[in-house]
């Protein structure tokens, strides 16, 4: 997994893995559960991230929250879900905080709770979160649950597109062409969707 006496190999690390899972340490409770496909081995990797859950691990909790939503029975894990993002919304997690949010908003699994939404987004957006500066675009340019703030989701934008997230270019194409917080640039919109 470290590469001691050996070079780094992910996937012998994996193949020598046993449960239960021993002394995995939490470092490598997380190297392991980033590297293994939770498609192919979702039980293996439950288990490493719950280790991880047991040792303190925040990302731990965001990755099993993720994997149980993606997972074919996310429908019947979602009070486990919520309970995970809601642990990780309280250690202030950006990630985990942005996905809690944009369940809330849109009633995925529990039922919609609008302000409390648009406040862990904001949270998230504010902690680095280009997700959640996104998922914020709508609501703080359309007035939609928020206080209407155009200026504020240019913002919001910006900064993401300015760390090269992807989704913020699309947005900002939008804010361009139709003058959303912005004057509107035909050539700009044209830019960022290029």
């Amino acid at each position: 997994l470290r590469g001691l006496g050996t070079r780094v190999d992910i996937p012998q690390a994996m193949a020598e893995l046993r449960l239960p899972l021993g002394d995995l340490d939490l470092t490598a409770c997380i190297e392991l559960a980033r590297a293994i496909d939770p498609e192919k081995n979702g039980s293996l990797r439950t288990a490493v991230l719950q280790k991880g859950i047991d040792q303190g691990s925040i990302d731990c909790v965001v990755m099993l929250a993720k994997q149980l939503a993606l997972s074919p029975e996310a429908g019947q894990e979602n009070g486990r879900i919520r309970e995970l993002l809601e642990k990780a919304a309280l250690a202030r997690h950006p990630e985990g905080m942005a996905i809690l949010g944009y369940r809330m908003l849109n009633g995925i699994g529990m039922p919609p709770k609008p302000n409390k939404a648009i406040e862990l987004l904001t949270q998230a957006a504010e902690a680095g979160n280009h997700g959640a500066s996104c998922e914020l675009f709508w609501p703080l340019s359309q007035g939609r649950y928020a206080k209407k703030n155009a200026e504020q989701a240019f913002k919001l934008l910006r900064k993401a597109q300015d760390e090269f997230h992807p989704r913020a270019y699309g947005l900002l194409a939008r804010c361009y062409m139709f003058g959303v917080g912005t004057s509107k640039d035909e050539h700009k919109a044209v830019d960022a969707l290029r």
